[in-house]
């Protein structure tokens, strides 16, 4: 009978550990604006000297816009974790949080 129990409870417990996700969309988010935001410090200058030179300076805007929504991605969503079970007036002050972002950057792009 004991050895019944022992054996539920370790199924329960592998259980547990197997409900919950390895990685999170925050989690790839934030890995990749850290990787792009290294690759832009490190090689950025030399990048940016080449595509002055052969006209092709979009890419690094490319490259940093796509950096700076991964870091808002990873940003927004354990933010929304926060702020969804809090007063409406949290989830109203993130929404325009959310929209000063997306309108700054933007405008940065103009």
């Amino acid at each position: 009978m004991a050895k019944k129990k022992e054996k539920e409870t370790e199924t329960q417990e592998t259980h547990a550990k197997r409900s919950r996700p390895r990685w999170r969309f925050a989690d790839m988010f934030a890995f990749c604006a850290l990787a792009l935001a290294a690759f832009l410090f490190i090689l950025g200058p030399l990048l940016k000297w080449i595509f002055e030179k052969t006209g092709g300076e979009n890419i690094l805007v490319t490259l940093n816009t796509i950096a700076q929504y991964c870091l808002f991605a990873a940003i927004a969503l354990p933010a929304w974790y926060f702020v969804r079970n809090k007063r409406k007036g949290w989830i109203i002050f993130y929404f325009v949080l959310i929209i000063i972002f997306i309108v700054g950057t933007v405008l940065g792009l103009i």
